[in-house]
């Protein structure tokens, strides 16, 4: 990647916040790095978390086709603001260090943002190619457009989401007091400020889902823990959107094939009861020890 000067000014800052992630982070970086988008008017920012393996050492070797940043305080929320305060471009997006872009993801999330009609852009989220049951499983979890078009309130998730720096920033961020679930803080905070959130399905990313039984119940315990804490802290600004925002009719369609592909139903049904079973543990947990907010 070049580096920009004042004749290339930079569009779109790219932020992934990188925590231990020497498996993935490489193949992240270089997938980013093959993005069709104009190599000119985007730039890479990698923030490391604190890693403890070889991340920052992966990360330096692509060095200066990336710009590279510490932030010492954890949390995916303080990484991706330190980010978002070294950023350039008139828009940011971000990803997961466990995540690879499809090439024409970052070009899709400009186009949607450009188009005018919505303020913050989520991107569809896929398993990867050679993913298992319960990997593919993972893209029912995080069904984007769903959380974007059929949740109320709706909410974008951070590993596939862009929107106008400024409009970041004028937000303060993202809350850094919470170590889970700050894009769903970040999407509330956006719709009480009146803004717009969007889906697009060519905006797509492939992650790397939970593929063992006990991560996906890890994962689910995670969601409900944290969900309590939100849930309480969110309650009125909750009750007040649903009565003003009513449900969808119908459930938007898409031309895209349906989340979780080849994963059967007795697997899907016997998948959830694992996810909703340690969710609900994680939300008993949370309510009698609620997590320590900054």
């Amino acid at each position: 990647m070049s580096t920009q000067g004042p004749q290339n000014p930079v569009e779109v800052s790219v932020v992934v916040p990188v925590y231990n992630s020497e498996r993935f982070i490489g193949k992240c970086v270089a997938s980013l790095l093959s993005s069709n988008y104009n190599p000119s008017s985007f730039e890479i920012i990698c923030v490391d978390n604190g890693s403890s393996d070889g991340s920052l050492r992966i990360l330096r070797s692509f060095e200066p086709r990336i710009r590279v940043l510490v932030e010492p305080k954890r949390g995916p929320a303080a990484a991706r603001n330190a980010g978002l305060r070294e950023a350039r471009g008139e828009f940011v997006a971000f990803t997961d260090s466990d995540c690879i872009v499809d090439p024409g993801w970052l070009a899709a999330m400009v186009r949607a943002l450009r188009q005018g009609t919505v303020d913050a852009v989520g991107g569809r989220i896929l398993a990867r190619p050679e993913a298992g049951v319960i990997d593919r499983f993972g893209e029912l979890v995080h069904d984007h457009q769903k959380a974007i078009e059929v949740f109320q309130p709706p909410y974008i998730i951070s590993m596939n989401l862009a929107m106008g720096r400024d409009l970041l920033l004028s937000l303060g961020g993202f809350d850094e007091r919470w170590l889970r679930i700050e894009d769903v803080d970040l999407s509330y905070r956006l719709l009480a400020a009146e803004k717009r959130l969007g889906y697009c399905n060519e905006a797509a990313i492939y992650h790397h889902n939970r593929d063992k039984l006990w991560t996906l119940a890890r994962e689910g315990y995670l969601h409900g823990y944290f969900a309590a804490a939100f849930r309480k802290a969110y309650a009125g600004f909750v009750q007040s959107y649903r009565e003003t925002h009513p449900a969808p009719s119908e459930v938007p369609t898409s031309s895209a094939p349906e989340p979780g592909l080849g994963v059967g139903p007795v697997q899907r049904y016997l998948l959830w009861r694992v996810f909703h079973s340690a969710k609900r543990v994680g939300a008993l947990v949370g309510r009698w020890s609620p997590p320590v907010l900054g």
